[in-house]
C-alpha cells in the first residue's frame, strides 16, 4: 500500500480525523451507511455518572461526543476517540474514550485512541495497558494484527464463539459462574491443642494437596459462593498411606465481586461440618500389611481465604481450623495396635497458600 504523506505539524483534530483515521477505518472494512457502518460524532447522554469530559466553567458534563462509532452489523462495535497531533494520549484521554465505550447504549469490547502520530487499542474491560499500540509509520506492518481485532469479520467471528451468561460477573474476565477445574494448596504452618496430634501434624508442613473440583457462582440474591473440593488431613496425620477423603467446603463473601487487585484482595469464609466413615490403610504405620482402621469421626471446619483473580487464577493465603471427634470404637482400635494414645477430640490449625483454576 502506498504510504500517505502528511504533515502533522500543520494538522488540527479535524484533519487527523478525516485524513488519517477515517481512511484507516475504511481500510478495515467500515463505511458510512453500510452494514458495517461508521457513525461520526456519536452523542451520548447519561444522567447519573460522569461521561466524556467536563466542560470548563460548567462543572461536569452529562453529554459526551465520540468521534467515531464503528458498527460491525449486529455483532459488535468499537469507539474511536481522536485528538490533535500535539495532544498526548494520557490518562484523561483514556478515561474519556472508555466512558463512551462503556456506555450502556454502546457496550463496546474495544476502543481506539489516536492523535494521528500514535494509535492505541484497549479492551474496555482492562485499562492497565493497550492490547496493541502503533505509530502512523507502522500502520502497514501492524495492520493485519489490528485487523484481527477490529475488522468486521473478526468481530463477527468472535461473537459466534463467545458464550453469553446473563447476570453480574464474579470478577474481571469471568461470568456469573465458574467451574473450578483444578488447583492446589500448600500447608506452611500448623498447630494443635493436643501434644500427640501436634507431633503428628509435622507431616502437614510443606505438604501440597490437589484441589480437584468445585464451583464459584453468584446466587439469586447476588451473594457469591464457592464450593471447593479439598481433602481432610486427618487420615494423613494418623499415618494412612492411601488417598485421603475429600469433601466440598462451602465459602461465601460479603464482597460484591472478587477482587483483581492484590493490594485489596477479597475475603471468603468457609464453615462446614460432617461425619466420615472410612477404612484408611494403616499398614505402613503398623507394620501389618493391608491393615485398615474402622474410622468413624465427626468434624467441623472454619476456613478464611484471602485472594484475588488474575486471568483465570484465583490465588492467595488461607487459615483453617478443624475440630475432630473420634468414636469410642475408633479410639479403642487405634490405641490397641499403636503406642500412640489418640485423643477422643482435638483441633488442628494450619496456614498456607493456594491457587484455583477457574473456567
Amino acid at each position: 500500500m502506498h504510504r500517505r504523506q502528511v504533515n502533522f505539524d500543520t494538522m488540527s483534530e479535524t484533519d487527523v480525523r478525516e485524513v488519517v483515521v477515517r481512511p484507516f477505518l475504511e481500510r478495515l472494512g467500515y463505511a458510512h451507511n453500510t452494514a458495517n457502518d461508521i457513525k461520526t460524532e456519536r452523542r451520548f447522554r447519561y444522567a447519573e455518572k460522569f461521561l466524556g469530559r467536563p466542560k470548563e466553567g460548567k462543572g461536569i458534563s452529562v453529554e459526551g461526543i465520540a468521534d467515531y462509532e464503528c458498527i460491525a452489523g449486529p455483532f459488535g462495535k468499537f469507539i474511536v476517540e481522536v485528538k490533535a497531533p500535539h495532544i498526548r494520549l494520557d490518562e484523561k484521554v483514556l478515561l474519556q474514550a472508555h466512558s463512551y465505550a462503556a456506555h450502556p447504549e454502546v457496550n463496546a469490547r474495544y476502543f481506539l485512541i489516536s492523535n494521528g502520530r500514535l494509535f492505541s487499542l484497549y479492551a474496555t474491560s482492562d485499562l492497565r495497558r493497550p492490547i496493541v499500540s502503533w505509530t502512523f509509520e507502522e500502520e502497514e506492518e501492524r495492520f493485519l494484527e489490528v485487523s484481527n481485532y477490529l475488522s468486521p469479520e473478526a468481530i463477527q467471528k468472535r461473537a459466534h464463539y463467545e458464550r453469553y451468561e446473563p447476570g453480574r460477573p464474579l470478577a474481571l474476565g469471568l461470568g456469573p459462574s465458574a467451574r473450578i477445574s483444578g488447583g492446589h494448596l500448600v500447608y506452611s504452618g500448623h498447630t494443635s491443642n493436643n501434644d500427640t496430634i501436634r507431633a503428628l501434624t509435622g507431616t502437614l508442613t510443606g505438604r501440597q494437596e490437589g484441589i480437584t473440583g468445585g464451583v464459584v457462582q453468584r446466587e439469586a440474591d447476588g451473594t457469591i459462593i464457592a464450593r471447593v473440593k479439598i481433602a481432610t488431613p486427618v487420615t494423613a496425620i494418623i499415618g494412612a498411606s492411601d488417598s485421603r477423603s475429600e469433601y466440598l467446603l462451602p465459602f461465601s463473601t460479603a464482597s460484591d465481586c472478587i477482587s483483581s487487585d492484590p493490594v485489596s484482595p477479597t475475603i471468603l469464609v468457609g464453615r462446614d461440618s460432617g461425619r466420615e466413615l472410612s477404612q484408611p490403610d494403616l499398614g505402613k504405620l503398623t507394620g501389618r500389611r493391608g491393615f485398615r482402621l474402622n474410622l468413624n469421626m465427626a468434624f467441623t471446619t472454619v476456613t478464611e481465604a484471602i485472594g484475588y483473580v488474575h486471568s483465570n487464577i484465583f490465588s492467595g493465603t488461607f487459615d483453617v481450623e478443624w475440630q475432630y471427634w473420634f468414636s469410642q470404637e475408633t479410639i479403642r482400635s487405634f490405641n490397641q495396635i499403636l503406642p500412640i494414645r489418640l485423643p477422643q477430640n482435638f483441633n488442628i490449625s494450619a496456614t498456607g497458600h493456594f491457587q484455583l483454576i477457574l473456567e
